[in-house]
C-alpha cells in the first residue's frame, strides 16, 4: 500500500513539473516544446488515475493539460469524469463549461457555468473565486450568442462577488457597448 501510495505521489509531481516545464517553455516561444511536455504531464496524470480512478483533482489538471494543447475535447472528457465522480464539484462545472465555450456550445456553457455557481454559493473564499470566474464565463457565453442583456447581468453578478475581476470588468464595457448599438 505504502509502494503504492508513494508511485502515485511521484507520478503526480512528476505530471505536476511537466505542467511547469509546458508553461516555461510556451512562455519562451517554443510551443511545440510546450506541447510536448502537456502531453507528458497527460501520461503521468493518466498513470495517476489508474491507480486512483475518483482522483478528482488529477482530472482536473490532466484537463489544463489538454487546453493548453488546445485539445477541448480531452479537457471536456477530464470535466466529465470529474463530474461523474462528484457531481457538486464546482471546479469540475466550471472546467466543463470552459470546454464549452472554447468550442462555441454557448447553451450547454451558461447550463454547465450555472451548475458551478449552483456548487459555489454556499462555500468558501477558494469556492468565490470559482463562482466569480463562473459568471464571468457566463457573460462571456451570452456574448458569444450575441445575448449583451444577459452578459451584462452576467457580468454584473461577478463583480458583485469580486469587484475588481478583470475579465469581468472588461465584458461588461464590452456588453454596455453592444447594447448601445
Amino acid at each position: 500500500k505504502v509502494d503504492i501510495e508513494t508511485k502515485k505521489d511521484d507520478t503526480r509531481k512528476l505530471g505536476y513539473s511537466k505542467i511547469s516545464e509546458g508553461n516555461a517553455l510556451k512562455k519562451s516561444g517554443d510551443l511545440e516544446g510546450a506541447k510536448n511536455a502537456y502531453l507528458e504531464a497527460i501520461q503521468q496524470f493518466e498513470k495517476v488515475i489508474k491507480i486512483e480512478p475518483e482522483d478528482i483533482k488529477t482530472l482536473l489538471n490532466k484537463s489544463y493539460a489538454h487546453v493548453q494543447r488546445e485539445d477541448f475535447i480531452g479537457q471536456g472528457h477530464s470535466c466529465i469524469e470529474a463530474i461523474r465522480i462528484d457531481d457538486k464539484n464546482s471546479h469540475a462545472w466550471l472546467c466543463l463549461g470552459n470546454a464549452q465555450l472554447a468550442v462555441k456550445q454557448y447553451e450547454d456553457s451558461i447550463k454547465s457555468f450555472t451548475q458551478a455557481t449552483n456548487s459555489c454559493n454556499s462555500q468558501g473564499q477558494n469556492e468565490k473565486d470559482t463562482c466569480v470566474a463562473a459568471w464571468s464565463n457566463i457573460g462571456y457565453a451570452y456574448l458569444g450568442w450575441n445575448k449583451p442583456k444577459e452578459a451584462l447581468d452576467a457580468f454584473n453578478q461577478a463583480l458583485g462577488i469580486r469587484k475588481d475581476y478583470d475579465k469581468a470588468i472588461y465584458g461588461r464595457i464590452e456588453a454596455e457597448k453592444r447594447l448601445k448599438k
